[in-house]
């Protein structure tokens, strides 16, 4: 199941909450030398450690999971294990640094910056997905090209309703233009542009390959190209 905006943001503010909580405990305790063992456990561990992995799964739902976001925070974490300190206090420097990242996810997410990133991602990849339909049409094979263009260009739909907060995943690729447009994210004259599209999408993916062209495609390919440089650009 996809997570909406709204619940990314709750969760966020829920796993700051828990993390300044659990580091207040470890600060009010820091005297009380009974918590602190000889085998390093700690009375808070579990739930910095729970935290950490939460922050971990936002971190991968915002940014992915080969994200330089995603390798400083291990990166982080195995250095502070790694100190020669009592669990707690370790527990409360990683539980510093997760204060700080969720924090600024929330600043990102108000200002609106995590869209962008969002955005420049989805690009990416779904250039790199076109850059297979453009080879495969300059290889006279449409078939396979209008298959992959189609498939770009209904991915390209989906990221970016799922980027503006709307619930697609079981929809249509016409539901999901037509959701689109409802909200203002699209147009009227590219609503209108799409249609074709959709059409062409059927024929290709319910493999009428002759009742379209080649020219067809080559359109699709570059109506595509152009819907992604506008809107993951």
């Amino acid at each position: 199941m996809k997570l909406t905006q709204e619940k990314i943001d709750k969760r966020i503010i829920e796993l700051l909450k828990k993390a300044k909580n659990v580091f207040e405990e470890i600060q009010k305790n820091a005297q009380d030398f009974s918590i602190i063992t000889t085998v390093r456990e700690s009375l808070y561990h579990d739930k910095t450690t729970e935290i950490y992995f939460g922050t971990i799964s936002i971190l991968e739902i915002l940014y992915s999971k080969q994200s330089s976001q995603i390798k400083e925070l291990s990166l982080e974490y195995k250095r502070i294990m790694a100190a020669k300190h009592s669990q707690d206090i370790m527990d409360g420097t990683l539980l510093c640094s997760l204060i700080g990242i969720l924090t600024n996810l929330q600043i990102e997410i108000n200002e609106g910056l995590l869209n962008t990133i969002q955005q420049q991602v989805s690009g990416e990849i779904l250039t790199d997905f076109l850059v297979l339909a453009k080879s495969a049409y300059s290889e006279n094979n449409k078939d396979v090209s209008a298959v992959l263009a189609c498939a770009a260009l209904k991915d390209a739909l989906k990221k970016l309703s799922v980027i503006n907060g709307l619930t697609v995943s079981e929809k249509t690729m016409t539901e999901v233009i037509n959701a689109l447009k409802s909200k203002g994210i699209i147009q009227s004259t590219q609503h209108s542009l799409l249609q074709p599209y959709t059409k062409l999408r059927n024929k290709a993916f319910h493999a009428d390959w002759d009742k379209f062209d080649k020219a067809e495609v080559g359109s699709l390919i570059s109506f595509t190209e152009e819907f992604i440089r506008k809107n993951f650009g």
